[in-house]
């Protein structure tokens, strides 16, 4: 029988600093959040968590961890590894709620810590039990968007235990700013969308529909 998954993209503008105002930790500990991100509202969707810092923090062996939820409710913890500005660096993994970041050692300069225009939506586990593997996908936008739809092999559920599964593009569906189809043809053990940047409010739909004989 068929399989259909269906999610939208649709997140409000970017801010670099929504998460964490700029600060400069004299030592070991927490970074003090935004009355947002204490109050769980902040981000309102669950996406990347971008650090801008002001010196040169991966000279330092600066390291910053995650701590929060991610879009289910479920804990989720991710370390980051600081960079030297100009360069930004953020989370690989979509955050809900921020309920702390704690940083390793004192840091060189300031650091703001907000959201990007990156996010992705939920996995979509496919039926590996049916023959032959034919998946059609269809994004279809509005307004100003930049997409991929990504697969992976392994089981996404265990980025939650702290490993991260492995992403790989489809072709015909990487960064794509207008209604774009394709199929995915080959086993697979989940896919999703990922918005790799836009201009609010720049939506993405998702339609898959997986087809084959269990």
């Amino acid at each position: 029988m068929a399989n259909i998954f269906q999610a939208t993209l649709a997140l409000t503008a970017a801010a670099a600093n929504n998460i964490a105002a700029s600060q400069t930790p004299g030592a070991a500990g927490n970074l003090t959040l935004s009355a947002g991100a204490t109050a769980g509202t902040t981000p309102e969707a669950a996406r990347r968590i971008l650090f801008t810092p002001a010196g040169a923090e991966g000279a330092n062996g600066t390291i910053w961890t995650v701590y929060g939820t991610n879009r289910n409710g479920a804990a989720l913890q991710e370390t980051v590894t600081g960079v030297d500005n100009p360069s930004t660096v953020y989370t690989t993994q979509d955050f809900r709620t921020v309920t702390r970041i704690a940083v390793n050692k004192a840091q060189v300069g300031a650091v703001t810590v907000g959201t990007n225009g990156i996010a992705s939506s939920q996995w979509f586990m496919l039926n590996r039990a049916l023959t032959p593997v034919n998946v059609g996908i269809g994004v279809v936008v509005s307004g100003t968007i930049n997409f991929t739809v990504e697969y992976t092999f392994d089981d996404p559920n265990e980025p939650y235990t702290g490993t991260f599964p492995t992403v790989f593009s489809i072709t015909a569906l990487a960064s794509k700013t207008a209604n774009t189809d394709s199929a995915l043809t080959t086993p697979a053990f989940a896919i999703r969308l990922t918005q790799n940047s836009f201009t609010a409010p720049g939506t993405a739909l998702i339609i898959a529909l997986q087809a084959g004989l269990g």
